[in-house]
Parts: structure tokens; C-alpha cells; sequence
């Protein structure tokens, strides 16, 4: 915590100065409560118990003198000046029975009356004395709302001289604010400030104060269907939390010792400092799958406490602090601006761990997207007359890469120097909580330190549960990732949720009766009563659940409806009980023939038919949450979610991935070697593969995926490219054997397959073979030419048109099934196939991201070439040969670490991270262009259906960033990730309709020229095997590569191989670059990396969060030491002395 406080405090000191722009200073004394303070303030009123004289709303900030002397009576002064400065630590705040609003007013009189002041003299204090004294600070209620009583000033002296005036060394300071007026966000600029009062140093002081933020946001609020980003935010909460419903929750976990509506605020709290192991096998895991810790952390939190109640509960919602400062303004303000966010999702059982973290992932992303709402209009949304208290809550705090050392606070005045005091079991033992159950999560990446803290109220929980709970959640979380780390795959993380119950039975010991909630209620009428309809109720059978959601309440009143249809003498004859719980089964509702009525009900209802509703399902699951969550998942309400089905064609429109491929391969480049032949090379492990059974196997295949024998026909008369299914499945065989001997002549074969331009024929439909390239086996007489074996190599070869990176892995996933089935699997139901994805992306709405798109290239020059400052050939024609010139770079150990490290603490993803340094290299390259633009590749299998296919689906989409020199590099990470999430959106766009909006072609772009693209490996759980035997990719040299773009940097990241390597390739066109021009620039980006990520003493850091991107500088060493003798040294060939002009790079 203590490095948390310091890192909060050492990220705004930059930011202290004025800034100008959104909110506008107006001089009002008084206005409406902000939505934060509003929220604070309704909290403490209407949810805590306040027989007892706490609260949990107080921050405390303790500082310590380590050197010099401070006098008491500046340091009243001090917080005076303070008080004139910063209003809103002199603001009331009261609700006006008048106008039924919560208003704050500034106080006009200034003084020392405004600060509740306390000095404390005692001879010689121990740490566990200073521990209560500062426990009681945080705990015991100090403030008048009413009054603006909000800051508290308490000097404690520990020296034996305790009249003079003085504090002294290891005396303390100890500051306490409400949390209506203050947030920990605040600290930095309240520390300056009174370091500033204290030295009586005059500073500029801006006349901006919090109420004026106040203003602003009621005003963005106000406007809300004239603000796009509010109108989005809006659309969003509805659709995320329309038909939430927190009561009627049975929650296992709890043992409740107080009925009352209200919290006394007590709570009970335990710590666990997770394994180093554990730490280091989480970080492995959210760098491979790119994810952040707060993703995986909260991932954890919701499988927690599903399991914990007994997977009861599918519906999970935990609500999460945001800092809420996007504006410059707000960063450097006092005042309290946290907002409170709902993280809700939907569990499924069947789903595996890893995919639900990244369902977690994409939640998180999209909440960070439209987190511009408050919590109140939020939970407004879930139920339009009470403001639901969420009893989860799940904080995340990180430190960054610094260490711990250097972020100590030293704050300086000129008599003395302070540090926030070091000690911190009064943090950890408060003894207060706002909410029912809270996990905090601390993560240190620089130290590879995790700590947990479970906070919990007295009133829900017996004092054995928090402690019990953190066991357990510590053995869940080394369950998951120290037994599960990188060396075996993470196995058990894919494993799906509910067979976790078995796996984790330790977990279930927690006490068995359970906590029926109707959750905390506050009505957000005007005159902010409390609603007392809120009950506590003990049951000890978990299985009488009533219904938890809208749809969960729609079938019960259908299966109601079916009861009371039936005469009275049939129901009393049946002994019906007239409550319905979701565990019910319609079995037993009435006689053989009415489990048939609620399945027509529904297709009435619900609009469905019987392609949507199997009765089979229905009659096999038969429960009526069974039934909700069938529902839900067939219900589809609008064109974009319905289920694309095959359209049973041979013939239609080629996709726009693939015309974007046969446009560049006949406009873009000559006919001297093949350009999109791509190729999975691999060989057999311990074993043999039978030749007659792999031909028959992708015969299958060929049969199954109508792609792979596709032939593409350009119609000249519509002047549009066509595609036709073949029967090339019949005839299909391998391509002729070819023999080899040693390593160079295998990879000579490969690279001439590669390159040879007459391999596929895409008029003909002959766009995939198979070869096999055998050992030369000289003196072996049983050489079974039947067999392949471990010492020849399989190729299966593909046309970019119809195959890219994803679809290698589903080729042989569904190739490894034909092979061990011996034969087609047959299917009820034909399924998807390319050719109807190519016609259905067409009918696509595309309104919306065309618009996005057409606002990002606005202005951009599309056909000034990249002004690359290297040497590089000037062709008369605008044809490549596709022969590239190529480098390879891997960079050291402690430079990966630190790769890993930042993107995990800047919740980068591995691209992200990659871009950022790749546009920070451009820039220097260029010397100084600040407008850039390079292609990137996207996966863009945007829905469900495309994730199993064979077939070309990447597309092209430009990247543009008008970057700033005086940026620092951090900073350039921070807008590179916002342009990454802001085109994730809009990704699904087809290239050519981006270009068509600027009435271009994709043979005069100069974006398409520059690529870059980051390749991450992660661990296949699903490998292939073809009866036991495994295929293992043949690595290929770079001689093998071909040039696609002019210039393209493609980073490589495999955490499953045995070398651990982060690489990094350069791949440059040989007919622009020669070979010692793309080498020098390797070794130039190789050291143009270092400084920023390598630990290496001997190799001078960059602060990335200070130093400009344009201080970074390309020289070699060999460079840097010929300009210092150039400039120093006398050269002896020089015979007159002149003047020399250096250009930094």
C-alpha cells in the first residue's frame, strides 16, 4: 500500500501545473453535490449503522520526519493557506429540503475552526502504539458534513522535548480527510500544496476549484444525446445491465449475525502474500493470452465466488473503483472524483478457464470504452426506483516498473524532509469495510510481489470466514498457475468452470447455512429515505431458489399459467405447491402430456421456431433455470446476433480478403517469383504416418471444406471476382516425391516450392497440395515408401486466398480427425461454409465504421511515399519482385523481462507494446515525420461461426498516429493503446471500402508499403495427433522468406519453445533495400530498443516517463566513437582544420 501511495503521489507531481481547456473556472461558491460526492454522502447515510461513532470514508495520510525540524505554528498556517487555496476541503455538504437536492457550498470563513487540529505528546511511542493511534484516525469519525468540517490535522511527538514548539525526527503528521473532499488520487497535489504553504513559496495558482468540475460534468450529463461519447456509454450500461437483478441471491458463503438494513461498518480483514512461483506463472499467463492483471485478478474473483456458492449463482457482478480524472484538469485537483463501475457477467460451466478470462478481458475493455457514467445513473438502469449497493467489490492496485526504494515520498520543505510513514499493519487491520466481501489485489511487477487483502462486514460474516476465504482463494490461485505453469501449457486452466467443483473441494469448507439477500437498498427518490423493505432470512435449502432474472421470471409465469389452467381437483389431486423455484422440473407439473405445453408457450412467446428450439433439449434439460439458459442462448433479437447458416451455393462472389489478395499478386508485383504460396512444413515424432490413410483423410477434408477446392474466376463483364466449388476432391493426390540429403537442400526445396509461380492455379480450383520430401536412404532395404517416417518432411501447401494463419491449425485439427476416423463424419446439420461467409459479409451494415475510418485518414497523404533516411533504390515502376533482404534480431533475457513486465503493468497487449516501439523507430528513421500510418494485419473472425473455418479472413486496416516529438514514450504507449482499442471496434472493415471513401486503390497507398505485425505462440492444448503421432513444424531459415511489403518488422514471441527468445524480424524488399542496408538497420533497432527495456548496467536506461522519444537516439557504437575522433582527435590525413555540422540521429 505504502508503494501504491507513492507511485500515486510521484505520477502527478508533473502534472501540477495549470492546464487549459474543457472545464471553465466560474467563481461559484455554491451548486448540486458532484455524482462522487453524492454517492459518498448517500452511502454513509443511508447504508451505515450509526449507533457507533465510525465510518469508513476517512483517508488518512501519515508522514514521518526523517531529517530536520518542522514548527507547529507554520504547520498551521500551512493548512490554512491550504484551505484558502483548495475550497473543497472548506465545502458543506447537506441536503436542501427545499429544492430535494444534495448541495455543497464553499465556507467564506477561513481559519483554523475549518480543520479539526490535534496535538498528541507522548515520550517515546512504540510501533504498535503509532498503529492504534493511526487505527483510530481511520476509523473514528471526525467530520461535519454540514458544517465542511472534511481535513484533520494531527501532530504526534514522540521526542522527550514536547514544549518547544517543534516536531522533530521520527515525529509525525498525520492528515485526515473525508472521503466526500478527498480521494487517494489526491495525495500528490495536496502534498505539494503544503510543502508550498509551508516554505511560503508563491505559486501560480489556477482559479479552477472542484465545484467547477461539478458544473462541468452536470452539463455532459445534461447534454447527453448531443455527446456521442455519452450517448454510446449510455446504450452500453443499458444493454449490460438492463435485466440485472441483485435480490433474491442466495449466497452460501455468508453467515449472517445482524438482521438490520443498515452496515455498522465493522469488518474483519486477512492478508496473504501470494508464492513468487505463483506471481511469476500469472505474469507468464496474461503476457501470453494479453490480458492485464487487473483482468486475470478479477477473472479469479468471479470463478471464486461462483465456486463458492456452489455454482448457484451465474449471474456475477462486481463493482470496481475508477479514478474518473480523464480530463488534464482533474489530475492535478484536490477533491474527490472516484466512480464506482459494475463489472457484470454471465457464467457459463461449460466454458473453460481461459476462455472466460478472456471474456473478462473484452468486458474490461469495453467498460474502460464508456466509463464516462456514473454509478448512480448506472445501477438506475438495472431498476429505475433504487439504487442497488453491489455487496462484491474488487480493488486493483499497481506498482510500476521503479522498485519500491525509489518511490519513497520525500517530500521537502526547507527545514525538514518527510516520508509517508512505512508501517503498515494499521492499514491491514483497520476494522472497516464498505462493502460486504471486498478483495484488493496490490501487484509490485518490478519485485514480482502479490498482495491480497479480503475485507469482510461483521454483519454478513463470522470471524473465521475472512481468514478461511484467503486460504483458500491462496491455494485456488496456486491450484491454477504454480501447478499449472508455462512447462505444462497451463493445463489445468483449460479445464472447463464446472469441473472445478471436484477439483477444489477443499474450497467448499466454509459454513453451510446460507444468506438469502435481498440486498442493501437506498431509493434514490428526491428525499433520499431509506427503503427498509430489506430482509434477512436464514434457509438451510439452497435448492429453493425463485427466479434471478427478467427471462427466469417470464418462464415462471408461463409455468404458472399451465398450473392454473389444470381444474383444482387435478392440482390438489397432484399436491402443487404455488411457488415455482428455478430448480423445479416441469416433469412434475403435471401429467405426460404437459411437459409438451410450456415448449409451444415458448415458440409463442419468445417468436422461435423449431430450428432455434429443439424439443429434444427442452425434454432432456428440464429445470427452469435449465430452460432460462437455453433460452438465452437461442434468442436472437436483432440481424447481428442471428446465427449465419449455410445458403447451400456453389457459386458467388469471392470474398474481400480474397480480391483483396488476387488484385496485389497480378497489380503489385512481377512475375518473377510466387508471392502468396504459403506452406505448413512438418514431420513426423516417434512414428509413421501411413500414405494411403493420409489420402484418404484429406480427400475428407477437401470433401468437408469446400474452400480448399475453390477456384477463383475474374467476370470481366461485371468487372467483379467470382468464386465456384469444384469436385477436385475425387481426383485429388500427392504432388510428386522430391529427395533430399542435407538440411541445405531440404530448404532449398522448400524455398523453390515456396517461389515456383506455376504451384497453384486459381482458375482452375488448384489452390492446396500435399508433398512429401523423403531422406535419401542410400544401403536401407526395408525402406517402406508406404510410411512416413520421422526422417522425411510433409508439406501441405496453400494459395493465401483461401487459408491464413488460423486456418493452418484448423487444417490439421480437422485432418487429424479424418485420419484416425478412417472416414466422413456425417452431420445433421450441413455446416458453414466460406462461400456463404463471402456473400453474407457483403450485407453487412458498414455505415458506421466507414465513418470511423473516413475520420481517422481524414487529411492523411495516401500517396506520399515513407521518407525513409537510408540508403534504398529508386525504381522506374511500382512492380516488386517479392525477393526480400532480410535481418533477424533477438534480443537479450533481461530485455525480454522487461518487455513483459511493462506491457503487463501498462495493461498493454504484446502489439501494443510492439507498435508503440515501431512507431517511435519511424519516427527517428524519418527524422522527425510525426504523421504516421503502416498496415497491420487483423485476425477479423468476428463471430463465432468463423472461428473453426478454413479460409482467408485477414484483413489489411491502416494504423495512423500524428504523434507528438515531446511526447515521452510512455505517453506514445498510452495513445498508441487508446488508437488500438478505438479501431478494435471497427475492425471488421473491408480495406476496400476504406479506400473507395477516398476514391483510391490499393496499387497507389503508400500505408500498404509499411507492415507490422506481432506474432505471439501460445500453448496448443489441442494438439493434433494421428494415432498417438504428433507433427512437428520444421523450422525455415530466412532464406525462405519473401517480401509482401517494402518494409515490414514482424515480432515473434513463442513461450512454449525451450529457448524463451523474444524475436524480432525485418523483412524489407530486396528491390529497394540491399542486404547490409535492412542488416544495419537490425542492428540499429536492436539498440534503439535497448535503452528502454534492458537491465544491462552498462547500458544507459531512457526514463520513459520523462524523457522525449526524439532523446532516443539510433547511433551505433562504432558511429558514436568515429564522431568523437572526427570532433576530438586529430586525424592525421587532415591538413587544414574546418567545421563540421553533426546530425543526431
Amino acid at each position: 500500500m505504502r508503494a501504491v501511495l507513492s507511485q500515486k503521489i510521484r505520477n502527478k507531481k508533473i502534472l501540477l501545473q495549470p492546464s487549459h481547456g474543457t472545464i471553465t473556472a466560474t467563481g461559484l461558491q455554491q451548486s448540486v453535490a458532484s455524482f462522487a460526492q453524492q454517492r459518498v454522502w448517500l452511502d454513509e447515510k443511508s447504508q451505515n449503522d450509526f449507533s457507533k461513532s465510525l465510518t469508513s470514508n476517512n483517508v488518512v495520510l501519515p508522514l514521518v520526519i526523517r531529517s530536520g525540524t518542522m514548527s507547529i505554528e507554520r504547520i498551521r498556517s500551512s493548512v490554512i493557506t491550504i484551505l484558502k487555496q483548495h475550497t473543497i476541503l472548506r465545502t458543506a455538504v447537506y441536503l436542501d429540503q427545499n429544492q430535494d437536492k444534495l448541495l455543497q457550498k464553499v465556507q467564506s470563513d477561513v481559519g483554523i475552526n475549518n480543520c479539526s487540529f490535534e496535538i498528541t505528546k507522548r515520550t517515546v511511542l512504540s510501533t504498535d502504539e503509532i498503529a492504534g493511534l493511526l487505527k483510530n484516525e481511520l476509523t473514528n469519525s471526525f467530520s461535519n458534513l454540514d458544517l465542511g468540517l472534511v481535513l484533520r490535522c494531527h501532530l504526534i511527538k514522540t521526542g522527550r522535548n514536547a514544549d518547544d514548539g517543534l516536531l522533530k525526527p521520527n515525529d509525525l503528521i498525520v492528515f485526515v480527510f473525508h472521503q466526500i473532499a478527498f480521494d487517494y488520487n489526491s495525495i500528490g497535489p495536496f502534498i505539494i500544496a503544503f510543502t508550498e504553504a509551508y516554505d511560503e513559496i508563491t505559486t501560480n495558482i489556477t482559479n479552477l476549484q472542484y465545484i467547477d468540475y461539478t458544473l462541468y460534468e452536470q452539463i455532459q450529463l445534461a447534454n447527453g444525446n448531443q455527446n456521442l461519447n455519452i450517448n454510446k456509454a449510455q446504450q452500453f450500461w443499458s444493454t449490460l445491465m438492463s435485466d440485472y437483478k441483485p435480490y433474491g441471491r442466495n449466497l452460501s458463503i455468508t453467515t449472517p449475525t445482524h438482521e438490520t438494513n443498515k452496515r455498522s461498518g465493522q469488518g474483519l480483514s486477512a492478508t496473504f502474500d501470494l508464492d513468487s512461483n505463483v506471481v511469476r506463472a500469472q505474469i507468464e499467463f496474461a503476457s501470453i493470452y494479453n490480458v492485464s492483471m487487473f483482468d486475470l485478478g478479477l477473472a479469479c474473483y468471479f470463478i471464486f465466488l461462483y465456486e463458492l456458492n456452489n455454482g448457484m449463482i451465474d449471474d456475477m457482478c462486481v463493482v470496481c473503483p475508477s479514478d474518473n480524472r480523464p480530463l488534464n484538469e482533474t489530475k492535478s485537483m484536490i477533491g474527490t472524483f472516484i466512480n464506482m463501475l459494475p463489472y457484470r457477467i454471465g457464467i457459463d460451466p461449460n466454458q473453460s478457464f481461459i476462455n472466460f478470462v478472456q471474456r473478462v478481458h473484452t468486458l474490461c475493455v469495453d467498460i474502460s470504452e464508456h466509463d464516462q457514467l456514473p454509478y448512480q445513473t448506472i445501477m438506475k438502469i438495472a431498476d429505475k426506483s433504487h439504487l442497488w449497493k453491489l455487496p462484491f467489490c474488487f480493488q486493483y492496485d499497481s506498482v510500476d516498473l521503479l522498485s519500491t526504494e525509489e518511490m519513497v515520498l520525500e517530500a521537502k520543505t526547507k527545514d525538514a524532509t518527510l516520508e509517508l510513514y512505512i508501517d503498515e499493519v494499521w492499514l491491514h487491520s483497520k476494522g472497516l469495510v464498505s462493502n460486504d466481501l471486498t478483495l484488493t489485489m496490490i501487484h509490485n511487477y518490478h519485485e514480482r510481489k502479490t498482495h491480497y487483502i479480503f475485507g469482510c462486514s461483521t454483519d454478513c460474516y463470522e470471524e473465521r470466514a475472512a481468514s478461511e476465504m484467503c486460504r483458500h482463494f491462496e491455494n485456488f490461485l496456486s491450484y491454477f498457475f504454480y501447478k499449472s505453469s508455462t512447462a505444462t501449457g497451463f493445463k489445468n486452466t483449460q479445464l472447463s468452470i464446472s469441473n472445478l467443483s471436484h477439483r477444489l473441494s477443499d474450497i467448499k469448507q466454509l459454513p453451510k447455512v446460507t444468506f438469502k439477500q435481498q440486498a442493501t437498498v437506498a431509493q434514490t427518490c428526491s428525499n433520499f429515505e431509506t427503503d427498509e423493505k430489506y430482509s434477512l432470512a436464514l434457509t438451510e435449502d439452497i435448492h429453493n431458489i425463485g427466479p434471478n432474472n427478467k427471462l427466469e421470471d417470464t418462464i415462471t409465469n408461463i409455468w404458472h399459467g399451465l398450473i392454473h389452467t389444470e381444474p383444482d381437483s387435478y392440482k390438489t389431486q397432484k399436491n402443487f405447491d404455488s411457488t415455482i423455484s428455478n430448480t423445479t422440473s416441469f416433469f412434475s407439473l403435471g401429467d405426460d402430456s404437459l411437459p409438451l405445453q410450456p415448449y409451444r408457450s415458448y415458440q409463442s412467446v419468445f417468436h422461435s421456431d423449431t430450428d432455434v428450439l429443439s424439443i429434444r433439449t427442452f425434454l432432456e434439460h428440464d429445470t427452469l433455470a435449465e430452460h432460462a439458459k437455453l433460452l438465452k442462448t437461442a434468442i436472437k433479437d436483432n440481424a447481428q446476433s442471428r446465427e449465419w447458416h449455410t445458403l447451400h451455393i456453389n457459386h458467388g462472389i469471392a470474398s474481400f480478403a480474397q480480391e483483396r489478395i488476387f488484385i496485389d499478386e497480378r497489380v503489385r508485383f512481377s512475375n518473377k517469383i510466387a508471392i502468396y504460396n504459403e506452406m505448413v512444413v512438418v514431420r513426423p515424432v516417434k512414428g509413421s504416418l501411413s500414405i494411403s490413410r493420409l489420402l484418404r483423410a484429406l480427400r475428407t477434408v477437401l470433401e468437408k471444406h469446400h474452400i480448399l477446392r475453390t477456384c477463383l474466376i475474374l467476370d470481366n463483364s461485371e468487372n467483379k471476382l467470382r468464386q465456384c466449388i469444384t469436385d477436385r476432391h475425387h481426383t485429388f493426390s500427392f504432388t510428386n516425391e522430391q529427395t533430399f540429403e542435407t538440411d541445405n537442400e531440404l530448404n532449398s526445396l522448400i524455398y523453390k516450392g515456396k517461389v515456383h509461380r506455376d504451384r497453384f492455379d486459381l482458375l482452375s480450383g488448384r489452390i492446396f497440395d500435399c508433398q512429401v520430401l523423403r531422406k535419401r536412404q542410400l544401403f536401407n532395404a526395408n525402406y517402406d515408401t508406404e510410411q512416413i517416417t520421422d526422417s522425411d518432411v510433409l508439406i501441405f501447401g496453400f494459395h493465401h486466398t483461401v487459408c491464413d494463419r488460423l486456418s493452418f491449425q484448423n487444417f490439421l485439427k480437422v485432418l487429424s480427425l479424418a485420419y484416425n476416423n478412417h472416414e466422413i463424419c456425417s452431420e445433421e446439420k450441413q455446416p458453414l461454409q466460406y462461400i456463404d461467409y463471402a456473400v453474407l459479409e457483403r450485407v453487412m451494415d458498414m455505415t458506421l465504421s466507414r465513418e470511423f475510418w473516413y475520420l481517422q485518414l481524414d487529411a492523411y497523404s495516401f500517396q506520399c511515399p515513407f521518407p525513409f533516411t537510408i540508403d534504398r533504390h529508386r525504381l522506374p515502376t511500382d512492380q516488386r519482385s517479392g525477393i526480400a533482404s532480410t535481418a533477424q534480431i533477438t534480443f537479450d533475457d533481461d530485455v525480454l523481462s522487461s518487455f513483459l513486465n511493462y506491457a503487463s503493468t501498462y495493461h498493454l497487449t504484446f502489439f501494443q507494446l510492439g507498435l508503440a516501439i515501431f512507431y517511435a523507430f519511424l519516427f527517428k528513421i524519418s527524422h522527425g515525420l510525426t504523421d504516421l500510418c503502416v498496415s497491420c494485419l487483423n485476425a477479423n473472425r468476428y463471430r463465432s461461426e468463423l472461428q473453426d473455418m478454413i479460409g482467408m479472413f485477414v484483413s489489411t486496416l491502416p494504423h495512423r498516429l500524428q504523434l507528438d516529438c515531446s511526447w515521452s514514450f510512455d505517453e506514445l504507449v498510452k495513445h498508441v493503446r487508446d488508437k488500438c482499442l478505438s479501431i478494435l471496434e471497427y475492425s471488421n472493415c473491408p480495406l476496400q471500402y476504406i479506400l473507395a471513401d477516398f476514391h483510391l486503390n490499393q496499387s497507389n497507398v503508400s500505408f500498404l508499403e509499411t507492415l507490422f505485425d506481432f506474432i505471439t505462440v501460445t500453448p496448443n492444448f489441442d494438439q493434433p495427433s494421428f494415432d498417438e503421432i504428433i507433427l512437428a513444424d520444421v523450422p525455415l531459415r530466412q532464406s525462405c522468406t519473401v517480401a509482401k511489403f517494402d518494409f515490414a518488422m514482424t515480432f515473434f514471441y513463442n513461450s512454449t519453445s525451450d529457448d524463451h527468445k523474444l524475436h524480432c524480424s525485418l523483412v524489407c524488399s530486396h528491390d529497394i533495400f540491399d542486404e547490409t542496408t535492412v542488416m544495419t538497420l537490425g542492428r540499429r533497432f536492436n539498440h534503439f530498443v535497448e535503452p528502454l527495456f534492458s537491465s544491462n548496467p552498462k547500458i544507459k536506461r531512457i526514463d520513459t516517463y520523462h524523457s522525449c522519444i526524439s532523446n532516443i537516439n539510433l547511433i551505433l557504437p562504432e558511429e558514436a566513437d568515429e564522431i568523437w575522433n572526427v570532433v576530438f582527435c586529430r586525424q592525421i590525413h587532415v591538413l587544414d582544420d574546418g567545421k563540421y555540422s553533426l546530425i543526431y540521429m
